[in-house]
């Protein structure tokens, strides 16, 4: 049986076992010779000058893209005179680009195509001479890297096209992404030795699968490392990388590889490394961000000598001994050696990672997409793709502290199966929602004020099925909510329409093992993929979305800054707004008033009926409380943190301008349909439904809460209390001096100071993101209640620390 028999025995014996076996393949060599090299056909003729303009410094990187920065994309101007046209050639015709810019270390292009083009070939050539092409066809076309700064680009086509070819844009390098020196001096050349010669001898096999990848994301350059696989359709040139490298077609057609990028000998200079480029870009087959892993199908062959590598989908164990190898820094090859320390959760994937300890060597910025590898039958077998590392220390994993970091792998037992069917000998036919943005089942929403959920029955129907769904937003600012219902635990992950990633989240709630998450979005097409979180797992679910206009949310403590002392809680849910306003009564005493339905009067006006509330006894006494209408309150809102405040009370009007407090580093507050279980920011209005009558407003920013207790003195009328500044303990617990306040009436012309006392302390303990308990003394006598947030609309509101988003 040959190589290629065997690998399909293999998968297919494997997948008729069922999920409890594992899928092992086998490493293969990259057959034959290599593909022709391409040339300039007509060196001499004249070329159109094009040239950088100074880098935009308005443009900014996409947010949560990584992967070395090497150098940027620039707009293109051009210099006076006529655009050469078509130049026939023997047995065609070409046209030509020169392109330049100041003081790069090299260069790279983006040629808009025209139609037409036959058997088109671009070809690059630098300012060393040496040349570079690959074969293209209509459409855009990035030419391959040049050293210097400038780079002569020849386009052919057996016919001639109509329109002449256009320059767009030019990728200006910084930093060569070939032969440097730049990699931490702990990471040995994988020339060297490892210290064991089976290890050594498989090391020298599987560096010839790690390539470099070259990408432009953006408005950025970048460099990652990728891993050659084999596959049932050997050779087809299977490359796998990180998602949060590349995750969009545009990013994967801009890629050109480097092979062999290593030092002969250990110790050599990175100077003697004779890399080989191969261009023309990539398809984006599959991308998970849940294992931060893509598989990309380069639009060329791997040169002769790469190795594809075998892999392995069996659960790695901790302890097991690994090797990784990468491009570290976008420098020459090196290796690391280490151990399986645990499975960590990582914030902002829903997937468990593999953590290693490095013990010899490290991965660093432009590692990201490397393999992690175990050593199996005299071969490396991949297991894990890189993602980044832990923060422990508050730096990434370096040399320097690597006996205190860990590296993050993305799992290769959970990315295996969901691209299984597209590198199988035969792909698997498509099932009625599709595995990838371009066959996802579309929906149709429409937002409106109070949205039901639009349910879609939908199946795993087979271990790594992925459903994906469309989503169009037809008007800015709508409000999307997606979840799953039924037995089977699901993962989701909101895309934008390139196929970036907005949020991965694995469980909504606590008590739920399905996934939901509700986003504010601009208009555009979006796609929510759904995985199950066991990636062998099959079964029924429902799909359930729907769409809320309800704008800005302005949950937060407001106030003037030019009269501290008192302020206003704002609670916003919905289309309803409950307001507690804290002041000081005719004797100076505090008071709270209560608008508990605020409403959308006209454009940003709010108003609602204002009440006085009174009760004898403490909060836990269980008398019932008793309100008075006293007038109204009306909020105009003239930007997202101003407004004025107006009330009136018992005939009197006041107003006032008011902003939202900032007194640390304020969270984020957005809409949400779940029950808040999982958040770690209490901001929100508290309660116990026991008692009601009574409550308390949380406002919290980085580690400090301070809250605003409204309750009654011992005759029923209403009084207040402020935690000012609590402080967090540990998780969950904040502590903080309890005061009374005495202040100039609600009123009062003109303000004057207040008076705090300090009456005793409060803590709050709270047990998850939508429960708790309070005890606070008041002159040595102690008061203790459970609290869990009040909800009285839909959606409600979730507040997240800065950098939870």
């Amino acid at each position: 049986m040959n190589s290629r028999s065997l690998a399909r025995a293999l998968l297919v014996a494997a997948l008729a076992a069922g999920p409890a076996c594992a899928l092992e393949m086998p490493s293969r060599t990259a057959p034959g010779a290599d593909a022709r090299a391409f040339g300039p056909r007509a060196p001499h003729a004249p070329a159109w000058e094009a040239f950088a303009l100074p880098p935009d410094k308005a443009a900014a990187p996409r947010e949560g893209a990584r992967g070395r920065i090497v150098g940027g994309v620039r707009a293109v101007g051009s210099s006076a005179g006529t655009v050469p046209g078509w130049q026939p050639v023997p047995g065609g015709w070409v046209a030509r680009v020169a392109v330049s810019s100041a003081g790069a270390q090299g260069l790279r292009a983006r040629v808009r195509l025209p139609a037409g083009i036959v058997a088109g070939e671009v070809t690059a050539r630098g300012s060393d001479g040496e040349a570079h092409g690959s074969p293209v066809a209509t459409g855009e076309a990035w030419t391959a890297y040049t050293g210097g700064a400038r780079q002569e680009i020849e386009i052919f086509s057996r016919t001639r096209p109509a329109a002449a070819p256009a320059v767009e844009s030019i990728v200006h390098f910084d930093v060569s992404p070939t032969a440097k020196e730049t990699a931490g001096g702990c990471s040995p050349d994988v020339a060297c030795t490892s210290d064991d010669a089976a290890r050594d001898a498989a090391i020298a096999e599987r560096r010839h699968s790690v390539v470099l990848v070259s990408f432009v994301e953006g408005t950025e350059a970048r460099v990652c490392s990728g891993t050659l696989i084999n596959t049932d359709r050997f050779p087809a040139p299977y490359v796998v990388t990180a998602n949060h490298c590349i995750a969009t077609a545009a990013a994967a057609a801009s890629v050109t590889t480097l092979w062999f990028n290593e030092v002969p000998t250990c110790g050599a200079a990175a100077s003697s490394a004779t890399p080989r480029q191969v261009s023309g870009g990539a398809q984006l087959v599959f991308s998970s961000h849940a294992a931060d892993s893509t598989l990309l199908l380069l639009a060329r062959d791997a040169p002769a000598g790469a190795v594809f590598a075998g892999w392995d989908t069996a659960p790695l164990a901790t302890a097991t001994d690994i090797v990784s190898i990468s491009h570290p820094q976008g420098d020459v090859k090196k290796f690391a050696l280490g151990a399986k320390s645990a499975e960590l959760l990582v914030k902002g994937y829903p997937q468990t990672m593999h953590g290693v300890s490095y013990t010899r060597g490290v991965t660093e910025g432009g590692s990201s997409g490397s393999g992690l590898f175990t050593l199996s039958g005299g071969s490396l077998r991949l297991r894990g793709v890189l993602s980044g590392s832990t923060l422990r220390s508050g730096n990434l994993l370096s040399c320097a502290n690597q006996d205190r970091e860990d590296a993050l792998f993305g799992r290769w037992e959970i990315f295996h199966p969901q691209i299984a069917g597209f590198i199988a000998a035969v792909e698997r036919a498509p099932d009625a929602i599709g595995n990838r943005p371009s066959e996802a089942f579309r929906l149709f929403l429409e937002p409106s004020p109070n949205p039901s959920d639009t349910p879609t029955a939908a199946r795993i129907d087979y271990p790594g099925d992925v459903d994906v769904f469309r989503i169009d937003i037809p008007r800015g600012g709508a409000t999307l909510t997606v979840r799953t219902s039924g037995s089977l635990d699901t993962v989701g992950t909101l895309l934008d329409a390139s196929g970036h990633t907005l949020k991965s989240v694995n469980d909504a709630e606590a008590d739920r093992i399905a996934f939901g998450l509700t986003r504010t979005l601009e208009a555009g097409t979006y796609y929510v993929s759904i995985a199950p979180r066991d990636p062998l797992a099959t079964g029924d679910y429902t799909f359930l979305a729907s769409l809320a206009n309800v704008g800005d949310n302005y949950t937060d403590l407001w106030w003037n800054p030019d009269e501290p002392g008192w302020g206003l809680g704002l609670t916003h849910q919905g289309h309803l707004l409950f307001g507690t306003l804290f002041v000081y009564d005719r004797e100076g005493n505090p008071t709270w008033f209560v608008m508990s339905v605020g409403e959308r009067d006209s454009g940003n006006l709010w108003k609602g009926p204002l009440y006085r509330f009174n009760r004898p006894g403490a909060p836990q006494s269980g008398s019932a409380p008793v309100g008075t209408l006293v007038g109204q309150m009306r909020l105009t809102f003239t930007s997202n943190s101003e407004a004025t405040l107006s009330y009136l009370v018992d005939g009197e009007v006041i107003t006032k301008k008011i902003k939202r407090q900032v007194y640390s580093l304020p969270p984020v507050c957005r809409w949400s349909s779940f029950d808040r279980s999982l958040t770690t920011n209490f901001q929100d209005l508290w309660w116990n439904p026991a008692t009601p009558g009574w409550g308390l407003y949380v406002a919290h920013q980085g580690a400090i809460i301070l809250s605003a207790l409204f309750t009654y003195d011992a005759k029923g009328d209403p009084m207040w209390y402020a935690m000012s500044r609590g402080q967090r303990i540990s998780d969950g617990l904040y502590i903080g001096e309890f005061v009374s306040f005495t202040g100039p009436p609600y009123s009062a012309p003109a303000w004057s100071p207040v008076s705090p006392t300090v009456v005793g302390t409060m803590t709050m303990q709270f047990t998850r993101g939508n429960a708790g308990s309070i005890a606070f003394t008041v002159d040595g006598s102690l008061e203790v209640s459970p609290i869990e947030r009040q909800a009285f609309s839909t959606p409600l509101t979730e507040c997240l620390a800065p950098g939870d988003e």
